[in-house]
């Protein structure tokens, strides 16, 4: 990535492209399939945050419309399984029943969303669609981080508070 130039770069993926009803090959896929794509955010000029912008921004900030395009940027946990978990502002710009996410890390509900619209695509699968994916992938990772630290709280609580019976002392 180091040798695209720009501080900013579009993640088109292939299920956005455009093939005519052709069944196109992974390896076969190039940037002319999204040409419509590349012409629309150009045609709205639409801002694209920094990362600094991102996470500067405040909590009543974080919905607005601009150019017709809604934005919203959300704080995801990332690297939440690893030694080092951190957190990572994204935000969604969906405009024109198109999606745009603008993130410097990569959280998991992008795979998983990923993963799901390569094995199952619907027809007619549009912006308002993926977002409403990728929302519900935040929701359950979200959920999947709170019950594992739950657990071990309430491991480590129960190590210090009830240590030699593992029952509430009366």
């Amino acid at each position: 990535l180091s040798l695209i130039p720009g501080k900013h770069r579009f993640n088109l993926h292939a299920f956005y492209g455009e093939f005519g009803g052709r069944k196109v090959e992974r390896n076969e896929v190039e940037p002319r399939h999204f040409r419509n794509w590349i012409a629309w955010a150009k045609s709205l000029g639409i801002d694209v945050p920094s990362r600094e912008e991102m996470q500067e921004i405040e909590v009543t900030s974080r919905l607005y419309v601009e150019n017709g395009a809604r934005y919203m940027t959300a704080t995801l946990m990332c690297a939440s399984d690893s030694d080092t978990p951190k957190t990572t502002a994204v935000t969604f710009i969906l405009s024109g029943h198109r999606l745009i996410t603008v993130r410097y890390d990569d959280p998991r509900p992008f795979m998983i969303v990923a993963n799901k619209l390569a094995r199952v695509c619907p027809a007619g699968a549009n912006g308002e669609a993926v977002l409403m994916e990728l929302l519900d992938a935040v929701i359950d990772r979200a959920a999947d981080i709170l019950e594992r630290i739950a657990a071990e709280v309430d491991q480590v609580s129960h190590g210090i508070f009830e240590p030699e019976t593992g029952h509430a002392r009366s």
